[in-house]
């Protein structure tokens, strides 16, 4: 990703923190071919005794974040999407 990717970096919005866990929101900013993306999503991490992460799990909608940004997949997946939506 980041030998792929230009200007490729985290920006931390928030943090919720327990006694051996810890909730971020983030956003991830990149370029590819001189275009501007950003990526919103939040890490769930868990610490052992040590203090040293044992768990990480990242969440984000790669609909929204990333399919909805290429033009042939963003028409199929819009599809797809209100065919799935509660009328």
């Amino acid at each position: 990703m980041f030998d792929n990717l230009e200007s490729p970096r985290f920006i931390f919005i928030d943090k919720i923190e327990g006694p051996q866990s810890m909730f971020l929101t983030w956003d991830f900013k990149f370029s590819l071919k001189s275009r501007e993306f950003s990526i919103h999503g939040s890490s769930h991490l868990k610490f052992d005794d040590s203090n040293k992460i044992n768990y990480h799990r990242d969440y984000w909608d790669v609909g929204e974040e990333l399919l909805m940004h290429i033009p042939v997949i963003k028409k199929i997946y819009s599809m797809f999407r209100s065919k799935l939506a509660i009328h």
